[in-house]
């Protein structure tokens, strides 16, 4: 497997493997979590794709954003530290084949009007950096 459905899946399993918070993947999908507790999701952002080689192959770099949500009302404090431990998690994978890696976290921004939401949310985008192996 090769290109979009590739760095999608596997960072799919990242997700689904993270102990610290829900993985809810709200992309084309309808589950919402049930309770309170934090949850995540991801969001992709690409900036730039830029042929490195021939034979079709490029580097596409942009932002993996990871969005942490919870219950409005109770403060940021539970959301902060699921944000954090989230984040971590993430950045402490690494791809088999090389191809996608996570670069840094940028900073974390406020992702919701606070009570006025459903879910109070943050929002930490992650650089990324992913080589296509071309055809």
């Amino acid at each position: 497997m090769s290109g979009e459905a590739y760095k999608r899946g596997l960072v799919r399993g990242w997700c689904d493997a993270v102990a610290a918070a829900a993985f809810v993947p709200t992309i084309n999908d309808a589950d919402r979590p049930a309770d309170g507790a934090p949850w995540f999701t991801i969001v992709w952002e690409p900036d730039t794709v830029e042929p490195i080689a021939y034979c079709g192959v490029a580097m596409e770099t942009g932002a993996l954003n990871v969005i942490v949500g919870g219950e409005p009302g109770n403060g940021d404090a539970a959301v902060a530290a699921a944000s954090d431990a989230v984040v971590a998690e993430l950045l402490a994978n690494a791809d088999p084949q090389g191809q996608l890696t996570l670069e840094r976290a940028n900073g974390t921004a406020e992702h919701s009007s606070g009570t006025a939401d459903r879910w109070y949310r943050l929002q930490t985008p992650l650089a990324y950096r992913y080589i296509n192996g071309g055809p």
